[in-house]
């Protein structure tokens, strides 16, 4: 599903199918639409986009995750300002070329949809449905499937309305032809599709075909998909030429996709050093490298466990951030926080040490950090990342081990009472 502007201006109705296919990314339709209305209405052209601030983005951006997505709409928006005239490429090729963060399938989409190119759309839906379609059973990862995929949805692609198309190919396999139960009764594909012929054949053979008796020394072969079943002599010989056919689940055995990696244990020690204000509490926030995972994005500070192990290495660790050790409190443990990321489950011990200067400054640059005090009404509008926002909440454990219950509750208010205004 993609959300784009009615409005005649093609370049502005471009710019707006290209924010709402770059959030739809790895996120769901019902969480896109509350960021992709907030991020339409602050910045409503690519233009207006090109003149914001990055931390300023990253702020609309907070939540929706892959925070990378937001630098590089940043980062494209200013290349057609100042490149590009204020105006997007025409083409799928020259959008997945020029714009940084646009890949084959989002050069695709804008294309056909904003500028009537007949170009084909291939994502997760559509390789479910032309799997299914034409009873590929190849790995749907591997490069050279995937090449198929492209091909076979260029040609597919209406030449008058390639948009509609290729919204209605990925709106089937969204709605009706889905990963799990497809509703195959109601698909207007079915006359056509391989996979749903091949479960009724195997329906057919189960019910009757395999529960008759077979006479002596006959011997027939019967293709069913991609086994072959061989009579001979009153016994069933069953040669398995792939792990799909007839036998299996059917529709749902396609596509195929090779098995993925679990994600790598990663624990980390966070720190929220809290200072009492005459106003109201702030917490130290420190910003992120510019690259790599959660690019820019503020978080409280966080080592790995076995850099902090005793207080003077964390204490030393603490001064990189303009801190002096001897008005830093004790540590309190609070709890673990789990967050998963795509390749990483993540685990954060969570710690609080109170911190007792009376003055702070906005921005503290020291050495390469670079850190700010907030307050908690601030961390809920700043750049802040999906896992920082988490330590706020019930912790949880690492191994859901059954906790004493009122240690649990006294540890769920200790997490609360830090973020609440004195």
């Amino acid at each position: 599903m993609t959300f784009h502007d009615s409005t005649e201006d093609v370049n502005k109705r471009a710019y707006s199918v290209w924010v709402s296919e770059i959030m739809l990314q790895q996120t769901q339709v019902v969480t896109v639409i509350d960021y992709y209305n907030r991020w339409m209405k602050k910045w409503p052209t690519v233009q207006d986009l090109a003149r914001a601030d990055i931390e300023e983005v990253n702020q609309v951006w907070s939540g929706l995750g892959y925070y990378s997505r937001a630098r590089r709409l940043h980062e494209a928006a200013n290349k057609v300002v100042h490149k590009l005239k204020g105006q997007l490429p025409r083409s799928a090729t020259d959008l997945h070329q020029h714009l940084p963060g646009v890949g084959r399938y989002t050069a695709s989409a804008v294309a056909s949809i904003s500028f009537k190119e007949p170009v084909g759309v291939v994502d997760g839906n559509v390789v479910r449905v032309l799997s299914r379609l034409r009873a590929i059973g190849a790995n749907s990862d591997d490069p050279q499937v995937v090449d198929t995929f492209w091909q076979l949805s260029d040609k597919l692609v209406s030449p008058d309305q390639p948009g509609d198309f290729n919204q209605g190919l990925m709106e089937l396999g969204a709605t009706v032809c889905t990963p799990k139960s497809p509703a195959c009764s109601s698909c207007p594909l079915q006359n056509i599709c391989h996979a749903y012929k091949m479960k009724m054949k195997n329906e057919q053979l189960t019910g009757n075909t395999l529960l008759q008796q077979t006479k002596k020394d006959d011997i027939v072969d019967i293709e069913c998909g991609m086994y072959t079943l061989l009579i001979t002599q009153g016994v069933w010989i069953v040669v398995v030429l792939f792990i799909f056919g007839c036998f299996g689940l059917g529709v749902t055995n396609f596509p195929r996709k090779s098995k993925k990696k679990p994600p790598r244990e990663q624990t980390s020690a966070v720190f929220i050093i809290r200072q009492n204000t005459a106003e109201e509490p702030q917490f130290l926030m420190n910003q992120r490298p510019k690259t790599g995972l959660l690019a820019g994005l503020w978080e409280f500070p966080t080592f790995d466990v076995s850099e902090v192990e005793n207080n003077k290495t964390l204490f030393s660790k603490l001064e990189d951030f303009g801190l002096q050790a001897s008005l830093l409190g004790k540590r309190l443990k609070i709890g673990d926080v789990i967050h998963i990321f795509s390749h990483i489950h993540q685990t954060y011990c969570v710690e609080v040490i109170d911190y007792t200067s009376k003055s702070t400054s906005d921005h503290c640059p020291v050495g390469t950090a670079v850190v700010q005090w907030m307050t908690a009404k601030e961390l809920q509008t700043s750049a802040i990342s999906t896992a920082m926002r988490k330590l706020p909440k019930k912790p949880s454990t690492k191994h859901k081990i059954a906790e004493d219950e009122r240690q649990t509750k006294r540890q769920r208010s200790l997490m609360d009472s830090f973020f609440k205004s004195s």
